[in-house]
């Protein structure tokens, strides 16, 4: 009866052993330490050519997205595929001589006109809707630099024979000026839409003091 009992007692020994130095090797072991990741979000690119990155874009306090005088903008834009929708503001006037028989702006007001080329490739109906209201003076507004609102109106300075056609046709270019009136203190113009594809609401164009 001696012999298993001492059999049993060395199997147990031998256990405790085993754990200990498990428990040994384990405390030794050098510590790994998790590498963080970063969360990454691919911006949608508002550039007429094809990319294949672009940094997160530049969005105003009142969520439109900044672009300036003669930078391309677009709809539908996708790194790495070209825009449906692109256009481009190429230049602003401010007060500009009115033609004859045509009228400038009330006092406190300031006529501005945008210089604008529109080019149009396949959108979709709901782009091509936009699109034709990009420029439309309902979805124009004017801001000042301490993000105070102003209305837009058509202005009377200029003959209409250079203005934006807003008819959207596909595989099209369209050239023309958009003419309203807004407030004196307004320093930029903004387009307000409905929200894009990137989260923005619309774009912003500075027009300067």
């Amino acid at each position: 009866m001696r012999t298993p009992l001492l059999a049993l007692v060395a199997v147990g020994l031998l256990a405790g052993c085993g754990n200990n130095q498990s428990r040994s090797a384990a405390m030794s072991a050098p510590a790994t330490t998790a590498t963080p990741t970063t969360a990454t979000r691919t911006a949608v690119d508002h550039g007429g050519s094809d990319v294949t990155a672009r940094p997160t874009v530049d969005v105003s306090p009142q969520g439109f997205l900044r672009t300036p005088v003669g930078q391309e903008t677009g709809l539908g834009c996708k790194v790495g595929r070209a825009c449906p929708v692109r256009f481009t503001v190429t230049a602003v006037d401010i007060n500009p001589p009115c033609d004859r028989a045509r009228e400038p702006a009330p006092a406190g007001r300031k006529t501005v006109v945008l210089h604008v080329t529109m080019t149009v490739a396949e959108p979709t109906a709901r782009q091509a809707n936009i699109a034709g209201l990009v420029f439309s003076q309902f979805n124009l507004k004017g801001l000042d630099e301490a993000g105070k609102v102003s209305s837009v109106e058509t202005g009377h300075c200029l003959d209409r024979t250079d203005q934006l056609d807003r008819d959207i046709l596909p595989n099209t270019t369209t050239e023309g000026t958009v003419e309203v009136t807004m407030s004196e203190t307004a320093t930029s113009i903004a387009s307000s839409s409905t929200y894009l594809d990137d989260g923005t609401r619309g774009w912003v164009w500075p027009i300067g003091g």
